[in-house]
């Protein structure tokens, strides 16, 4: 079966890049770029898709231009961003490939701490005027799929030549100094419920397997408090593994009371329940737990992560957070 060739959009703010894309077990960014914006021309933008479709290709990773740091990626490096994940928490994406002479676009929905996740193909163009058409649409559809991360309008408001330039996100110097205390690999649970975190640090239950449970070390912050939440964070993830595991039953109750909640309250709707985890102190990942068959909370066998390099500034940490929260919130299932 022929590699379609295959073509990126990446839109940040007024800000268009279309990338070619190769194929080699995976598509990625092959050195071919070209920086508009989203009020260029359809004829200008339509001419450097077909030129990035024409440089597209099955071909060795090994041939493309190499990305100056290991945290970026020639993308990010095009737009002028530090990290790959910073450039993803900002822009939005489309897809493109040429499948039998058409254009089928894929708009994405940036999703904050996992990149982009594709929304579904929308209908094959022909002819140079309904592929301009078709991506538009595509960049529409991405923008409005992903406007609870990616504010286009109010970025491209600071990409103007006399605007000031946009406040740098905050962090924490106390916070970043802890974090080099962290081992190098540590572990912590955050409970939200009623408009506040309980923040548990976790250690290892020696048995076959160990067990992986909260040590005693609780906190709570409110929600709104986001730079105590990171230092909090930060805390409960330097004593793990400093502390012996609790039995699950007494964990249980402290959590409980340090939230003035039951049980019950904890495993409705009303909470959600986040497993943290840091790698070598670069890397944070987390993932929602789910209710086990005796009424309490656990880690899903396959967790759908999501994370970020622990160098992106702490209020990142906090806005990634709390957008999981958002996610997880409005798919939960309804009480009625």
């Amino acid at each position: 079966m022929p590699v379609p060739q295959m073509v990126d959009l990446i839109q940040h703010g007024r800000r268009l890049l279309i990338a070619s894309m190769s194929f080699d077990m995976g598509s990625f960014a092959n050195g071919w770029y070209y920086l508009t914006t989203t009020d260029a021309p359809d004829a200008e933008i339509l001419d450097a898709v077909m030129t990035a479709f024409s440089r597209s290709r099955a071909e060795s990773r090994r041939d493309r231009p190499q990305p100056a740091s290991a945290q970026s990626t020639l993308e990010s490096e095009w737009l002028g961003f530090s990290t790959t994940s910073s450039m993803e928490s900002s822009t939005t994406l489309v897809g493109l490939a040429m499948v039998e002479g058409a254009v089928v676009a894929t708009p994405f929905k940036t999703v904050f701490g996992r990149g982009y996740s594709g929304t579904g193909k929308l209908d094959p163009a022909r002819g140079p005027e309904q592929v301009a058409a078709r991506i538009r649409e595509a960049l529409t559809a991405a923008a409005h799929a992903s406007a609870a991360v990616v504010d286009h309008d109010a970025i491209a408001n600071t990409q103007h030549p006399d605007a000031p330039a946009p406040p740098e996100p905050e962090d924490d110097p106390r916070v970043r100094a802890q974090l080099e205390t962290v081992a190098d690999f540590a572990q912590a649970v955050l409970t939200r419920h009623d408009g506040r975190w309980a923040v548990e640090s976790v250690s290892t239950m020696p048995g076959r397997p160990p067990l992986l449970l909260p040590n005693g070390w609780i906190a709570t912050v409110e929600a709104t408090d986001h730079a105590g939440l990171a230092a909090t964070l930060v805390d409960a993830l330097a004593r793990s593994e400093d502390t012996p595991a609790l039995p699950p039953e007494q964990s249980v109750r402290l959590l409980c009371d340090a939230l003035g909640a039951t049980q019950e309250q904890l495993t409705s709707t009303h909470a959600t329940r986040i497993s943290v985890e840091t790698y070598r102190k670069d890397d944070m990942s987390f993932w929602a737990q789910e209710h086990d068959g005796a009424g309490w909370w656990q880690d899903p066998e396959h967790p759908d992560r999501r994370g970020f390099p622990t160098a992106e500034p702490t209020s990142l940490w906090v806005r990634a957070l709390e957008l999981y929260v958002e996610d997880l919130v409005t798919s939960a299932p309804s009480e009625n």
